[in-house]
C-alpha cells in the first residue's frame, strides 16, 4: 500500500499507536493501539463521528485500553523491532476500499474506523454502543458537508465549514432554530430543490 496517500492525520495516528503500544509493553502495533490514537486525535474526524452518533468517547476508550491490557507482552525497545500484526494490515486494506468507495482520493482517518466495524474482534464493542455503518457514513456526511478527501489535510476544509457556517440539521435536532413565519413560498422552493435528484443544493440568503 502506498503510504503517501495517507492523509496527515492517518500518519500522526499510525506514530501516535506506536508510542501506545511501546507506553503499554505490547510486542506489537493492534487494531486497537491506532483506534485509540484517532479517537483521542485533536480535531480529528473520528471524535466528531462519535460526537455526532452521540457515544461518548471514554467509553470507547476504555473498552480498548482494556483490549489492549491483555495483548502479549515484550520489552522491544528499538524501533525496527515492532511489527505490525496481520489483522491492522487487514485492515489498512479495507480502509483502502473505503476511500475508493467514498470517491476519495486519499485515505484518511475516517476510512480506518469504517474499516474497523468489520474488525471480528471489536464488533461485540460496536454493538454495545450502538455504533454500525448506516450511522458512521451519515455522521461522515453530515460532517464532511458533501465534500470529498481530495488532498493531506482534509480537516482542515471542516474547521472552515463550522467558524463560518451553521449545521442547520444539528440546530432542528437540538431545537434551537427560530420558527419561520411568513416564508411559505421560500419554504415550498427549498423543498422542491431538496427533492431533485441533481442539482440539489439550495443557497439561502438572509435578509
Amino acid at each position: 500500500m502506498d503510504q503517501n496517500k495517507f492523509t496527515e492525520k492517518v500518519q500522526e495516528a499510525l506514530l501516535e499507536a506506536k508510542n501506545i503500544a511501546v507506553n503499554y509493553g505490547n510486542e506489537a502495533v493492534d487494531v486497537e493501539h491506532v483506534l485509540v490514537a484517532l479517537i483521542n486525535q485533536k480535531d480529528g474526524f473520528v471524535p466528531m463521528i462519535l460526537e455526532s452518533i452521540g457515544v461518548p468517547k471514554n467509553d470507547i476508550l476504555k473498552e480498548l485500553y482494556s483490549r489492549i491490557e491483555r495483548f502479549p507482552k515484550s520489552h522491544v525497545t528499538q524501533e525496527s523491532q515492532f511489527y505490525i500484526t496481520n489483522r491492522l494490515n487487514s485492515l489498512f486494506v479495507r480502509a483502502e476500499s473505503e476511500a475508493k468507495a467514498l470517491q476519495d482520493e486519499f485515505i484518511s482517518t475516517e476510512h480506518l474506523f469504517l474499516a474497523s466495524l468489520t474488525d471480528y474482534e471489536l464488533g461485540q464493542v460496536y454493538a454495545k454502543y450502538g455504533i454500525n455503518r448506516q450511522n458512521v457514513l451519515n455522521a461522515i456526511q453530515s460532517i464532511r458537508g458533501g465534500k470529498k478527501v481530495e488532498d493531506r489535510t482534509p480537516e482542515e476544509k471542516v474547521k472552515v465549514l463550522e467558524k463560518y457556517g451553521r449545521d442547520l440539521v444539528k440546530l432542528a435536532k437540538e431545537g434551537k432554530l427560530d420558527p419561520v413565519i411568513g416564508r411559505d413560498e421560500e419554504i415550498r422552493r427549498t423543498i422542491q430543490i431538496l427533492s431533485r435528484r441533481t442539482k440539489n443544493n439550495p443557497i439561502l440568503i438572509g435578509e
